[in-house]
């Protein structure tokens, strides 16, 4: 069986930097968010544009089964028309935050176990959640797909923020 090697370019977060460190908090304070004053230029970038050296062995089978996924488009589907609802949360009290990012789970959470059943037959748990959904990133950069990617990389945040806050339920009784 022959595999491909790929390079996987690095795509851009909405997310703010804040998110992205080990606890939290950001590395250096942000005194002022230009794209958040009326410019039309886009959010800060919290990853890295350089291009990564990490390669992956990956077959065609994947790439195919993940370019024809119904599911999967959908989730993308879902998540591009809630994205700047889960963003715009964080400014309100914690209680709405709460509940405006636990109704984006639920919409999403109905799609999500079927299609982490097309990829894998594992138990579905936050740590498999996490992987599979890294992977799904990988594989959308690696078909040149890198809004998809970006896409990708913000829904692993955000279920990792959902985790965090005890919002995440993953049971397979969906």
């Amino acid at each position: 069986m022959k595999k491909n090697r790929y390079v996987i370019p690095r795509a851009r977060s909405i997310f703010p930097i804040s998110l992205d460190s080990a606890a939290g908090m950001p590395d250096k304070p942000v005194a002022r968010i230009p794209w958040m004053h009326g410019r039309r230029s886009e959010p800060p970038c919290t990853v890295a544009e350089k291009f990564s050296h990490f390669s992956v062995k990956l077959d065609t089978r994947d790439q195919d089964r993940y370019a024809k996924s119904f599911l999967k488009k959908r989730i993308l589907q879902v998540w591009r028309k809630k994205r700047l609802w889960v963003l715009a949360a964080s400014k309100f009290p914690p209680l709405m935050e709460n509940a405006v990012k636990e109704a984006v789970w639920n919409e999403i959470k109905p799609l999500i176990l079927p299609a982490f059943r097309e990829d894998f037959n594992l138990p579905l748990m936050p740590f498999t959640l996490f992987g599979w959904l890294q992977y799904l990133k990988l594989l959308s950069q690696i078909t040149g797909r890198s809004q998809d990617a970006r896409f990708w990389d913000e829904l692993t945040r955000f279920a990792r923020i959902c985790s965090e806050r005890g919002l995440l339920d993953v049971s397979d009784d969906s």
